[in-house]
This record gives C-alpha cells, sequence and structure tokens, in this order.
C-alpha cells in the first residue's frame, strides 16, 4: 500500500489480512492520522509480517513498486464519491491492484485488466482476493499503463486540446 494511511483508507482492513496470510509480506509507505495506531495495532497483534515505512520521498516510492507484486488500495463506503489519484499512480505501473470501495473508482478499477475490486472493510474478502493472486501467475499489464498514458497523462491531454483547437479554428 502506498498512500494516505488515514480514516478514509481503513487500512487495519490490510492489516488484519496479512494476519491470516504469513506467506506474503505487506508494506506500507506513508503516514496519516491512522499511522499510529495501525502500528501499535500490527506489534499489539503480533502481525509481523507488515513493515510500516512512513513517508518517503517520491523518488524512493519506484523502489516499493519495482519490488511489489500486487498494490492494494481502499476507500471507505462513506467516500464512495471520491477517485483516489493513486489509482491512477497504481495502474501506471501495470501490477495487479485489489481495489475496495464502490462509487466511481471501483467503475474505473473494473476498466482495468487484471485488477480485483471487492466491498470495503472486509478482511476475510481481501484475504480471498490475495490468495487468488497468489495462486496465479502474476503479470504486468501493458495494457493499464497505455491506457493511463493516452487517458490520463496531462502532456497527452494538453496536445489533444492543443489538435482540437486547430480543427476548430481552420
Amino acid at each position: 500500500y502506498v498512500g494516505n494511511v488515514g480514516i478514509a483508507q481503513n487500512i487495519e482492513t490490510l492489516v488484519d489480512a496479512a494476519k491470516n496470510l504469513k506467506d506474503i509480506q505487506v508494506n506500507i509507505v506513508g503516514e496519516g492520522n491512522r499511522y499510529k495506531f495501525l502500528k501499535a495495532y500490527a506489534k499489539k497483534n503480533q502481525i509481523s509480517n507488515v513493515e510500516f515505512f512512513g513517508k518517503v520521498p517520491r523518488d524512493k516510492m519506484i523502489d516499493f513498486y519495482n519490488s511489489s507484486s500486487l498494490l492494494f488500495a481502499q476507500l471507505d463506503e462513506n467516500f464512495k464519491a471520491a477517485m483516489p489519484s493513486k489509482l491512477y499512480e497504481y495502474a501506471s505501473t501495470g501490477l495487479p491492484i485489489i481495489y475496495a470501495g464502490l462509487g466511481e473508482a471501483r467503475n474505473f478499477v473494473d476498466k482495468l485488466e487484471n485488477c480485483t475490486t471487492i466491498d470495503p472493510g472486509d478482511s476475510k474478502l481481501l484475504e480471498e482476493a490475495i490468495a487468488k493472486y497468489l495462486e496465479s501467475d502474476i503479470k504486468l499489464s501493458s495494457k493499464n499503463r497505455e491506457f493511463i498514458q493516452k487517458n490520463f497523462i496531462r502532456e497527452t491531454q494538453s496536445l489533444k486540446l492543443v489538435d482540437l483547437v486547430d480543427t476548430l479554428v481552420k
């Protein structure tokens, strides 16, 4: 997980899932108002396969992505109108994504290749989704990378706008 560790993200779900999936290593990169609580929660519950890295410089985050085989994001159901920018970043890596959430963000992830959506806050559903990926041959998605490049990179969108203006002016 990379991002804000706050109430809306409810990363406790990921920590609880990790407790029952001893063969995986969960890295949590980022800080927020739930960071200290979750770190203490993992320690108290002797969940040793979760490591907290806190805030990491942007140029170092690529190392976490390069060493990951699966990415997780979640937004509590109270935030179903939100579209987390981390989903664009995640998709641009080509890695598989498990998104626990509803609304527009879920619709976005459903359009991606090699990604799974589940209901938020359910650690058992998350365990099942992770286990499914562990049993499969995990591959990077060039389709997701191209989709982000074509539709969401600012420079690409600016060039499209210039082309549109050119056709209207002629």
